[in-house]
């Protein structure tokens, strides 16, 4: 069976990262890019963590993004629901 291929590329050589909230692996390169880059973070996520955190991130659920931004001196915003907004 012939290997599915994106834009001509073999799936399996498509780089991946991981995604910083959920920690699962996205395909991310070569055309593919299930996530983003949050520059002012300087992290990595999945298009599900962002949509399903379009309103903010609840600070609860994700301790490791507490601890990334407050270790690098990033500023923790948070919105009138108490969320924290992912920036674009």
């Amino acid at each position: 069976m012939a290997e599915h291929k994106t834009g001509g590329i073999p799936v399996s050589e498509i780089p991946t990262v991981e995604c910083f909230l959920c920690q699962r692996q996205i395909k991310f390169g070569r055309g593919v890019y299930k996530g983003r880059i949050v520059q002012a973070w300087g992290i990595t996520i999945c298009q599900t963590c962002e949509s399903g955190n379009h309103d903010g991130i609840f600070p609860r659920s994700h301790p490791r993004l507490l601890d990334h931004m407050k270790s690098n001196g990033i500023e923790i915003r948070r919105n009138k629901k108490g969320l924290i907004d992912i920036p674009q």
